[in-house]
């Protein structure tokens, strides 16, 4: 008789085991960063008057279909002359001269690229070129790390050599703090972020890549951090130093490890990659080391399900991704450390005056090396308290729709143990008489 409570109990425990896989997610926000949803790729356009007959325009085409056939980059002729309604037109409002060629973004903004072309140009002056728009150094490394570490941390030098010293200090210093946190993530990942460090004049043969992230091309830049993670994507803004505190930074790293499931903004899981060559052996190399296809439909299916709902889902609201406040309320996770040494109570002093604790609080996050000081031994993984809070504030659907949702398939998956119950007692019974 002993039987039929634990076949019950038995059950029991596999309608929950079934409930927890229902409700688990297979992918991180780093897996989803490797799938290309058919995302609107970056145009080369070359504008010409009056030269279908020129041996430029073969040349270009030539040279495109070479170049890019495994890159998320299209190219395009546009006759201003002959196709005067051209869409692409709009493009070319600022141009005098001509041949001219330009880089459009997927976010419509426009490089005017100084090529020295001509009408009579051949396919073979154009491929070095063209070969510019998706290869360089830093693609090339960018492209052999990405499926090993966490995420690349780019750092591009500005006019300050005091500020580009503590910029590129507090990059290293976040390296050995993401290896420690590794262990606590949804999914293990190999190694920490890998650091690239571009001086001015590295920067300026990488005008493209830069150009594509955002970054500040002015006659006296900042100095700057880009993050990158996945198939070549940017994560977060590009942080300028020493105006925004490290707090942004430590944050921005925090994310890549998160279960794709949590109340996660979208957008930081799908940031415009830069312009890049991906082919199948990159294809075949990033199936085999994150254990999932990218390129499989039915993955494909699946992410585009998981980016499609949720925070920063809305149509229309992408294009605020690089806007801090709308994307950084997204840290969940949080690491508690034992060995801390516990606050002392506040003393009546400390008490009564709030409002200078504050006023030093907000001293302390104006420059890196303040920030540095009291951010030192802080985890990657733990949340930033002035974070949480727009979070609440920002998504408070989602959790409710998630609960919902997690609610309902433990409902079925318990209707299901309790049905494979009852078949079993019934099967008992049929034994015993």
């Amino acid at each position: 008789m002993m039987r039929k409570p634990l076949i019950l109990i038995f059950a029991g425990l596999l309608g929950l085991t079934w409930a927890h896989a229902a409700t688990a997610c297979r992918y991180t926000v780093r897996d989803v960063a490797f799938v290309d949803l058919g995302e609107r790729p970056y145009q080369l356009l070359l504008f010409t008057k009056q030269a279908n007959r020129s041996p430029l325009t073969a040349s270009f085409a030539e040279a495109a279909t070479e170049v890019f056939a495994d890159a998320n980059v299209v190219a395009e002729h546009v006759d201003l002359d002959q196709a005067p309604e051209h869409p692409s037109r709009k493009y070319a409002e600022e141009l005098t001269e001509f041949p001219a060629v330009v880089l459009v973004a997927p976010d419509e903004r426009v490089l005017k690229l100084d090529w020295e072309i001509s009408s009579n140009s051949t396919r073979d002056d154009l491929l070095p070129l063209l070969e510019t728009i998706v290869d360089s150094p830093t693609r090339r490394e960018l492209v052999s790390k990405v499926c090993d570490v966490h995420s690349v941390i780019l750092v591009i030098d500005g006019m300050d050599e005091q500020t580009n010293r503590k910029t590129l200090q507090m990059a290293e210093e976040a390296i050995p703090q993401v290896e420690e946190a590794l262990e606590f993530m949804a999914k293990p990942i190999k190694n920490p972020p890998h650091l690239i460090h571009l001086s001015p004049s590295e920067a300026a043969r990488e005008k493209v890549l830069l150009w594509s992230l955002g970054v500040d091309l002015g006659p006296r830049p900042p100095s700057q951090i880009a993050l990158l993670f996945g198939r070549g994507r940017k994560l977060g803004p590009v942080l300028r130093f020493p105006e925004d505190p490290r707090h942004k930074f430590v944050g921005s790293l925090a994310v890549v490890g998160q279960d794709c499931e949590c109340g996660l903004d979208r957008r930081w899981m799908q940031g415009p990659m830069v312009p890049h060559l991906w082919s199948t052996r990159d294809e075949a190399v990033a199936t085999r080391k994150l254990n999932f296809d990218p390129g499989n439909p039915l993955v494909q299916a699946e992410i585009d399900r998981i980016i499609t709902r949720g925070p920063g889902s809305e149509p229309g609201s992408r294009r605020d991704i690089d806007q801090a406040n709308s994307i950084f309320p997204a840290l969940s996770y949080q690491e508690i450390e034992l060995d801390e040494v516990l606050p002392t109570p506040p003393t009546k002093n400390q008490e009564a005056a709030p409002a200078a604790v504050e006023e030093t609080t907000g001293q302390q996050e104006e420059s890196v090396e303040q920030t540095d000081s009291k951010a030192e031994k802080t985890s990657v993984a733990r949340a930033d308290a002035r974070t949480v809070l727009p979070l609440a504030a920002t998504n408070t659907e989602s959790p409710a729709r998630s609960s919902s949702g997690h609610w309902a398939l433990m409902l079925l998956a318990g209707s299901a143990a309790l049905v494979v119950g009852i078949g079993l007692l019934v099967l008992l019974r049929k034994r015993e008489s």
